[in-house]
């Protein structure tokens, strides 16, 4: 197992899905750290009631979605895998919704790897105090990114129900 493989597997301890809300799911491929996986949770009056689709996110999809202008992530979806967004519609989720599921599955991603990075050097006992330093500052980025996409999405539900 190469050391990428183990930080793979390191930094997803929790077991937490990246994102979860009552129609998405954002989770770690089971079988390949490398890779993501979208399910959308179905309704109850479709013929396939109250199922999760699952679509997988090859390495580097889930960054690529989530750094998307939304103007443009429908577009790019349909190149990627045109079920998505033909789900996406059916169960009215819209893109702005898929979106900042994307954008907040990333912005976890990365906040548990550097929390890892940070782990791993300290148990090292690394004398690198510049990396842990540049480290941290990502980490206090990463929590910003966070607390920016959580108003959104506070937003976002709010609008939906009125």
């Amino acid at each position: 197992m190469s050391g990428k493989d183990e930080i793979n597997d390191e930094y997803k301890f929790n077991k937490e899905p990246l994102y979860v809300d009552d129609k998405l799911k954002i989770d770690y491929h089971p079988t390949s750290p490398n890779d993501h996986i979208l399910y959308i949770q179905t309704s109850s009056d479709k013929s396939n009631e109250g199922k999760e689709l699952g679509f997988v996110l090859p390495r580097g999809c889930l960054d690529t979605f989530a750094m998307q202008k939304r103007g443009d992530l429908e577009t790019r979806l349909n190149a990627f895998d045109e079920m998505i967004i033909s789900f996406v519609k059916e169960e009215k989720i819209g893109i702005n919704g898929l979106h900042v599921a994307f954008s907040q599955a990333y912005a976890e991603y990365r906040e548990r790897l550097h929390k890892y990075m940070i782990e791993e050097l300290r148990e090292k006992g690394s004398g690198d105090s510049e990396t842990i330093k540049k480290l941290k500052k990502q980490k206090s980025e990463n929590s910003t990114l966070i607390k920016k996409l959580k108003k959104e999405r506070i937003e976002r539900i709010q609008r939906e129900s009125q």
